[in-house]
């Protein structure tokens, strides 16, 4: 069986990026990997995770343009070199109503372990400080 020759299903979930600055390269825009979200070969997903392929990322989207793109396509954020510049964005999910995300967002909260003796507001801090 070549996983090359299998056919991908129509997209059940799309996601669209609406930048809230002008993005540039040292801003650490998102980078894509065109095709993988149809390709059930690991090497490629491999090659793409390790920096042998090459990406595609929006380093000259305008605040406010809309990057949509097949939720299963890999991507990955580039660093943000910038000293004390923000990359805010605006990130909306459209999704087939029978999907659910467990790759991304799972049923445990971030807060429920934290050190706050129970009103979570420790653990809050510590999460919005890290990210």
């Amino acid at each position: 069986d070549d996983p090359s020759r299998r056919r991908a299903l129509p997209a059940h979930c799309v996601t669209v990026f609406v930048p809230l600055r002008d993005m540039t390269r040292a801003l650490g825009p998102t980078e894509f990997f065109p095709g993988t979200h149809a390709t059930f070969d690991p090497r490629a997903l491999g090659d793409a995770m390790a920096g042998r392929a090459d990406g595609l990322a929006f380093d000259d989207a305008e605040a406010g343009s809309a990057i949509c793109f097949d939720a299963r396509i890999l991507h990955r954020g580039l660093p943000n070199t910038t000293a004390d510049t923000d990359r805010p964005l605006l990130y909306f999910t459209y999704a087939k109503p029978w999907f659910r995300d467990a790759t991304n967002y799972s049923t445990v909260s971030l807060f429920d372990d934290d050190d706050s003796g129970g009103d979570g507001a420790s653990g809050r801090r510590s999460v919005l400080a890290s990210s």
